[in-house]
């Protein structure tokens, strides 16, 4: 849902920037067919350094990040499945989270615009241990747009949502169960 997505080769990076070296697929845990298996392949550049029957393990090369490598998603627990073609994603906690990597220290731009469901909610904004926007949201929505510094490595952006979620059932909407709290769409990020 956060724009721009990643391309292919940034992957390797983000595991440089984890410190992860290699990636071991267990094929004895896995089905023939899992999918992670062929994007494993597409993704590193070499052959496995290691393959057996049960296991296939790649290298990325080691060595730092680029200094360039910059990015974000949403995460996929706090956030459900795309709606609509992708243009949106619903929440069902009261806390919702948006992940950044980045190979080094810089200024980042983030916008996003904020529905909530049923009834307006407080809304508190951070990343890190600083509060970078607050207010209320209704189901019209607020457009966010945020500024700050983020760290080399990995940081996120916790969104905190006030009230409890309401299922579009008790509304008589449909049979959806699930406790909507908030939805997010037109997130976009960008480097100052």
């Amino acid at each position: 849902l956060c724009r721009p997505s990643p391309g292919a080769t940034t992957y390797l990076d983000i595991m440089r920037l984890a410190k992860i070296r290699y990636l071991a697929l267990h094929l004895d845990r896995l089905a023939p067919d899992d999918p992670r298996i062929l994007m494993a392949a597409k993704l590193f550049p070499n052959p496995p350094i290691y393959r057996s029957d049960n296991l296939i393990v790649y290298e990325n090369g080691g060595g730092a990040p680029s200094m360039d490598l910059f990015g974000a998603v949403e995460d996929t627990e706090d956030w459900m499945g795309a709606v609509e073609e992708g243009k949106f994603k619903w929440a069902t906690g009261k806390v919702a989270r948006i992940h950044l990597w980045s190979g080094t220290e810089r200024e980042v731009e983030m916008r996003f615009q904020l529905k909530s469901f049923a009834t307006k909610r407080d809304v508190t904004i951070s990343g890190g241990d600083k509060v970078l926007s607050s207010g209320n949201v209704d189901q019209i929505g607020r457009d966010f747009t945020l500024n700050w510094r983020i760290p080399a490595g990995f940081s996120s952006v916790l969104i905190g949502i006030g009230g409890q979620g309401v299922t579009p059932a008790s509304l008589g909407m449909n049979n959806d169960e699930r406790p909507l709290t908030m939805q997010m769409s037109e997130c976009r990020f960008s480097a100052k």
